[in-house]
């Protein structure tokens, strides 16, 4: 389908600044006071219906759509697909993304990946998740 991807196992590490109580999450807490936003905690939750068969946005720098809002420039969605139903996103030219499988498998561009796997993608117009088996998934569009 184009573009560049990778694919990475089961065995993936979180990178030290994104593990709670890491110096690197202390300098994100000092960043973020430094840029005058106020730290704060935001919950909410997405039922199975608004998640199941589409793309359903759950953070944003902004908040839309009911999202939580997120200080950076990357927007995260949720979906639950099995069978025939298929969810495509329009990568903005520029950006690139992150697609995770948590639970069960589903097709992302021709990629075929199992619970834990992931895929990074750039330079592709579009992501085509689809032939799903009880897969939930997160895409990171990220700049």
């Amino acid at each position: 389908m184009g573009g560049r991807a990778a694919r990475r196992g089961r065995r993936a590490q979180l990178a030290p600044s994104l593990r709670g109580g890491s110096p690197g999450a202390a300098r994100g807490h000092a960043a973020a006071a430094a840029r005058g936003i106020a730290p704060g905690y935001e919950q909410k939750h997405f039922d199975a219906t608004s998640k199941r068969g589409r793309l359903r946005l759950v953070a944003s720098p902004d908040g839309r759509d009911g999202s939580v809002t997120i200080h950076q420039d990357a927007y995260l969605y949720a979906a639950l697909l099995d069978g025939g139903e298929r969810a495509a996103y329009a990568l903005p030219k520029g950006r690139r993304a992150y697609v995770h499988v948590a639970r069960g498998s589903l097709t992302a561009n021709g990629n075929q990946l199992g619970a834990g796997d992931a895929l990074k993608v750039s330079d592709v117009a579009e992501i085509v998740l689809e032939r799903g088996e009880q897969a939930e998934v997160l895409l990171f569009d990220l700049a």
